[in-house]
């Protein structure tokens, strides 16, 4: 039997020995989970050196215009909002050295993330505290960081996902346009090049860039967004892997197989000084790291942490709904066209600039909200009144789909047929999400 063969019927066995829905297990079945993932480390050595490799990336990082950007900052009002993590510290701390006129940040901790800086306490669910804040401060430049942390578990999260991260961006963007903000810098994620996706992180994070878009293509505010890879030294997988290992408890394993791309947490925050300096009218630039460190996955992390800490008995979290990850060629994909960012898909592909930085690229994101999609949002707004997964696990995916529905309307067709016509010999491997979404590509191709 080959190795990845044997690797993936052990992983087979931890699914249907502890599926997701379980939630207490027998000390029998515990020890053999034990039993399992020792097994599993000792047959996937390649795991190690990914590890190693994503240990490398920490130490990576990327040309600032720095006189630009202390043209836009230098002795004005910036705001950091979810300064709380790594990137936001050296992004707080790569603005001090900047000049600005006053330097605030703004999260849940009661304490400042950085010392000598102005911090406010501020729930981003809150929209009146955050209009009044923003109000009150008037920043000529705003970065919002501020997101939902990631569990890791198969606890379903779509109510506060969708509350914190959805909303709360609806919120921050609504503030800064009635302040008249110079320029709101919006952190984002690799999940988003899925136009539609059906785990609620990913779906989350499209529909972020998708409401920033759509308030910059009305010039309501001038915006821009930072993509950023995951972070290797800031990886809450590989402290919470690493917490498991010491701990002796169990290591919940997401998606063992869906490959992210790397970045350092310096790289992140200098993408985001970069992006502020490219805003445009009439769309949101997309900007992205051109170079990045080779993919790798969750199984790889976990196996590299394991070999490092010790063996602790695993369950994974990607069973609870069924479905494998998503990862189709051609959508998520390039397209076949290279030199570019890999965090831009084969609708964005063909129109990446060079942007002010030599190791960023840009995309321009012009879209527009339909009415159908606004009045989702406003629904979507009702529901984190109350507590109910299930209603808004439903309601969100059907906003998710007026966006891809409305993204695929709005792109040029002649992108979308090179797109259908690229993704098809690709189908028969496709998963059933994917599947539906390359239908969906091709009825647009068709019109």
């Amino acid at each position: 039997m080959s190795a990845a063969r044997r690797i993936e019927g052990i992983l087979d066995e931890i699914r249907a020995i502890a599926p997701a829905w379980r939630r207490a297990l027998d000390h029998t079945t515990l020890r053999r989970l034990w039993e399992l993932t020792a097994e599993l480390t000792a047959a996937y050595p390649a795991g190690g050196a990914r590890y190693r490799h994503v240990l490398a990336a920490a130490g990576r990082d990327v040309g600032v215009p720095h006189r630009r950007v202390r043209d836009l900052v230098g002795g004005r009002t910036v705001l950091v909002i979810g300064a709380e993590g790594r990137i936001g510290g050296m992004l707080v701390a790569g603005l001090a050295g900047l000049g600005p006129g006053r330097l605030l940040t703004a999260g849940l901790s009661p304490d400042a993330p950085v010392d000598g800086t102005e911090h406010r306490v501020l729930d981003i669910r809150d929209r009146e505290r955050v209009s009044r804040l923003i109000t009150a401060v008037r920043p000529d430049v705003v970065f919002h960081l501020a997101t939902r942390p990631v569990t890791g578990t198969a606890e379903p999260d779509t109510h506060d996902s969708v509350c914190t991260d959805v909303l709360g961006t609806r919120h921050v963007v609504d503030a800064c346009a009635e302040a008249r903000v110079g320029v709101l810098v919006v952190a984002s994620a690799e999940e988003s090049l899925l136009l539609y996706a059906h785990d609620v992180r990913s779906a989350s994070k499209r529909a972020i860039e998708l409401i920033v878009a759509d308030a910059a293509a009305r010039g309501r505010v001038n915006a821009v967004i930072a993509r950023l890879a995951h972070v290797a030294d800031d990886s809450p997988l590989l402290r919470r892997f690493r917490r498991s290992c010491r701990d002796g408890t169990v290591l919940w394993l997401p998606a063992p197989t869906r490959r992210f791309h790397l970045q350092s947490a310096r790289e992140a925050a200098q993408l985001l000084l970069v992006a502020a300096t490219g805003a445009r009218d009439g769309a949101a630039a997309v900007h992205a790291v051109r170079d990045l460190a080779l993919p790798a996955t969750p199984l790889d992390l976990a196996v590299g942490v394991m070999r490092e800490e010790g063996v602790t008995a695993m369950r994974i979290a990607d069973d609870v709904t069924g479905r494998p990850p998503q990862h189709c060629p051609d959508l998520t994909g390039q397209a076949g066209l290279t030199g570019i960012s890999p965090l831009f898909n084969a609708f964005e592909a063909s129109g990446a600039e060079r942007s002010v930085s030599p190791d960023v690229d840009v995309v321009a994101c012009r879209f527009r909200l339909p009415a159908a999609a606004v009045r989702q949002l406003d629904h979507l707004a009702s529901l984190c009144l109350g507590t109910r997964e299930h209603d808004m696990a439903d309601a969100f995916d059907r906003f998710a789909r007026t966006l891809l529905e409305a993204n695929l309307a709005q792109t040029p067709r002649s992108v979308v047929r090179r797109v259908a016509h690229l993704s098809e010999p690709h189908r028969q491997h496709m998963t059933a999400t994917d599947r539906m979404v390359n239908d969906r590509v091709r009825w647009w191709a068709a019109r």
